[in-house]
């Protein structure tokens, strides 16, 4: 239910976050145009956020009290979400029917 509009900063990690276009993942619908300017690569994140967590133990509280509060969302058992999914999966196909 978060509105675009609502999100200060698109985080893009890993791989996926350095080599992503993302004016190119906005035009094509990967990620809302209006989230264009908010998007913001962060390299290896995981990687980073060990690395501080192994050296800084208030870090790691801190981290640990964030996760106790994260909420999973399982997008496979979502009808809409799948519904989409598949329905997006044709994208770039219209030259081969």
């Amino acid at each position: 239910g978060l509105k675009p509009d609502k999100v200060k900063k698109l985080y893009l990690a890993g791989g996926f976050g350095n080599c992503i276009d993302v004016g190119s993942a906005a035009a094509i619908g990967l990620i809302p145009q209006q989230l264009a300017d908010a998007a913001c690569p962060v390299g290896n994140a995981a990687g980073a956020g060990a690395a501080v967590l192994l050296l800084d133990a208030e870090k790691k509280n801190a981290s640990e009290t964030l996760a106790a509060k994260a909420k999973n969302l399982e997008l496979s058992t979502d009808p809409y979400f799948m519904d989409q999914y598949v329905e997006q999966m044709m994208f770039g196909n219209e030259d081969f029917m």
